[in-house]
């Protein structure tokens, strides 16, 4: 089997040759496992033994605070504190044509190659978390519950628009 029939076979709940396998590694992770950083994602695949390739485009913003330490990013505050903060969660408009530009280049240049392919969508939960940061999502939780049903209802929201205008686009396709 190649690695797009092993991945489809266990997605239609079919026996697979092997367990398929697809992880998500931060690109500094990957640039350091190969070595170098002029490498393509099948490249990538290959050394990994991966199934799929991920496409790095679709997560939702977060709004938060970070900092860089020795090449790392990491959040160390949420933005989202306040209901006048919710003024600051701008997200893309999925409605945008050129919103797509970037997954079609990349279907384009993987999409004859015999890997999976696939690509995340915060569908809420986690964006609430990095947008309002521990202290903030635990505070608000206990003084201001609406405040985090309307993070994450903009989060649900936006992330249910971009799949169904996805669906539409895609035509039905899988990769």
């Amino acid at each position: 089997m190649t690695s797009r029939e092993r991945i489809m076979a266990a997605l239609a709940l079919k026996q697979p040759d092997r367990i398929p396998f697809a992880d998500d590694f931060d690109e500094d992770v990957k640039d350091l496992l190969m070595g170098r950083n002029d490498f393509s994602e099948i490249e990538f695949a290959k050394e990994m033994g991966l199934d799929a390739i991920k496409f790095t485009g679709y997560s939702a913003p977060i709004f938060c605070r970070t900092e860089k330490v020795g090449g790392r990013e990491f959040i160390v505050d949420g933005l989202i504190k306040e209901d006048k903060d919710i003024d600051l969660m701008v997200f893309p408009d999925p409605h945008d044509e050129s919103f797509y530009d970037p997954a079609k280049r990349f279907v384009e240049k993987y999409g004859n190659a015999d890997y999976a392919m696939y690509t995340e969508c915060r569908w809420g939960v986690d964006g609430v978390l990095y947008s309002m940061w521990i202290e903030g999502l635990s505070r608000a939780l206990y003084k201001n519950p609406k405040l985090v049903e309307r993070v994450l209802d903009r989060y649900v929201e936006w992330a249910a628009q971009l799949l169904q205008d996805g669906k539409h686009k895609s035509h039905g396709k899988s990769r």
